[in-house]
């Protein structure tokens, strides 16, 4: 695939569903195992880091939509890749911030 006909950076799902799957390992960790270190803390600083970073990637699509791309709101639902796209973003951000919050917990908890 020629870097021409390979979709721009911010619009590549493949880093979405890696970030869901490490949410989900995650979540079946804590259920299997229940604890990932010996301390507290640590297990709330890993969920609050994962967290932060499952949301990095559609937090920073989401800035390039706004920002970067000046056409990108008139070219964005035109197709349903991108609202595929959209929702896949959406999904990820949600199940991190989720991700943040067990971690939260378990960090004052």
């Amino acid at each position: 695939m020629s870097s021409e006909d390979r979709p721009p950076r911010s619009r590549r799902i493949q880093p979405l569903w890696t970030m869901l799957l490490l949410a989900v390992l995650y979540g079946i960790l804590l259920d299997e195992v229940g604890s990932l270190s010996a301390s507290v803390l640590v297990d709330g600083l890993i969920g609050v880091l994962l967290g932060l970073f499952i949301c990095s990637a559609p937090a920073s699509a989401a800035v390039d939509l706004l920002y970067l791309d000046r056409h990108g709101w008139s070219r964005l639902g035109s197709d349903w890749a991108d609202l595929a796209w959209v929702g896949l973003n959406l999904l990820v951000m949600i199940v991190g911030c989720f991700v943040t919050i067990v971690g939260a917990v378990r960090f004052v908890g």
